[in-house]
């Protein structure tokens, strides 16, 4: 009984210190101090996205993993790599702030990790690295390390911003992975964010090839100030960024054209979806996206940031493909085109490349000959040929839809 009132009477001096602490000052520096004095072990703050948010000052700690965060301000690659192999989808399925051990090839020492939660939403992790022994059945340390994660988490979400964050990164991450399923559901997620009122949104996927933490948060950080009415997230190797539609078309197109020079300066990939304002479709403008940057490497296009809309004849295609047994392209097209091509191959003319063009070009003998190199008598010779051989009207404009279509296809897939 005595050993339980001392367990209690120690727990109570510890939470009134922390206390203390936290009211005379946000600084979360100053309860991580707070913290490695009261435990005897260094402490360093991280929010969800690895960024360091407070450590412990008062300490000269010999440890790469510490001294790397602490100087680069977040979680360096390598260590954010072993993170998220060993520990990321253990400790994302606590939804309590009970502590754990981490053992990292990167750190000389073990570390206890507490996830902060607020109002179950993921706040950030506390971390302790124990230079000094540290079990985990000591009743009054486990309960300290959680009254610790739990001023953390209050201390974060006095900042609006970060509770914000917090919400939408969570309904978004749902949204992607299918945990929301009814818009019912969404509209109660929704209560009392900024996505509550907004009618019309863009989603953009901006993609990076491989992981490096320095270079996400870089671009990150610079597109904030781009896209000052979007949110921003990220979701497998893709940086995704939902914008609110402007009313003013002309600021649209600024706000689109700043983050195109900004995926120029990275050498990314990027693509702009459809607009769309059904929030529960996220994770379809998402895919889309994700198939039109897929398109971009199969048929090579100038701009780093591209639209789903110029990628959407290609990915009607492809879905057509996958739901034919065969798997036959030529099931999809006029039959004339098919002849054409037969008739090229059997007597070494050009008539396929010279449809294709007249009618990519409106029908324009003249810009046809630019493009094809020759005069424009060739091509009006070329074209009458076609006419007089396939029994062709292109003033009729199904007949011009199916082939330009049918031709299209077949440059793209018949290679």
């Amino acid at each position: 009984m005595d050993n339980l009132e001392d367990v209690s009477s120690e727990l109570l001096i510890r939470y009134y210190q922390l206390l203390q602490t936290a009211v005379k000052s946000s600084d979360l520096n100053h309860l991580a101090d707070c913290a490695s004095k009261i435990l005897n072990n260094p402490f360093i703050f991280l929010d969800t996205s690895y960024n360091v948010v407070g450590f412990t000052k008062n300490r000269n700690i010999n440890d790469r993993l510490w001294n790397e965060s602490i100087k680069l301000g977040y979680l360096c690659d390598d260590i954010t790599k072993e993170v998220i192999e060993k520990y990321r989808a253990y400790y994302m399925s606590i939804s309590s702030n009970e502590p754990f051990e981490a053992i990292l090839e990167t750190s000389k020492y073990k570390w206890i990790v507490s996830n902060a939660y607020f109002n179950r939403h993921l706040c950030g992790t506390i971390n302790m690295l124990c230079i000094n022994d540290f079990p985990l059945n000591n009743e009054a340390d486990v309960n300290t390390i959680k009254m610790i994660s739990d001023i953390f988490a209050r201390l974060m979400v006095n900042d609006e911003s970060i509770i914000d964050r917090v919400q939408y990164e969570d309904v978004f991450k749902d949204l992607i992975n299918g945990n929301i399923n009814n818009k019912v559901l969404l509209k109660n997620r929704l209560v009392n964010t900024e996505l509550e009122h907004i009618k019309s949104f863009f989603l953009i996927n901006v993609y990076f090839e491989t992981f490096v933490h320095s270079t996400v948060l870089t671009f990150k950080n610079k597109l904030k100030s781009i896209a000052y009415n979007g949110w921003i997230f990220y979701h497998e190797n893709f940086l995704l960024i939902l914008i609110e539609k402007n009313s003013n078309l002309d600021k649209q197109k600024k706000i689109f054209s700043e983050i195109e020079k900004l995926i120029n300066t990275f050498s990314l990939k990027g693509c702009i979806s459809d607009c769309f304002d059904d929030l529960s479709l996220l994770f379809d403008y998402y895919q889309k996206n994700k198939r039109a940057i897929i398109y971009s490497y199969q048929f090579p296009v100038n701009e780093n940031l591209i639209t789903y809309s110029k990628f959407r004849f290609y990915d009607i295609v492809n879905t057509a493909l996958k739901s034919m047994p065969n798997k036959d392209i030529n099931q999809l097209v006029d039959q004339r085109i098919i002849e054409i091509k037969k008739y090229d191959r059997t007597n070494g003319t050009d008539y396929f490349k010279t449809l294709l063009l007249y009618l990519r070009s409106n029908k324009s003998c003249k810009l046809t000959a630019e493009k094809l190199f020759c005069h424009k008598n060739t091509i009006d010779y070329r074209i009458s040929r076609l006419k007089e051989l396939y029994d062709i009207d292109l003033e009729d404009s199904e007949t011009y839809f199916n082939l330009y279509y049918s031709c299209e296809i077949l440059e793209a897939y018949d290679k």
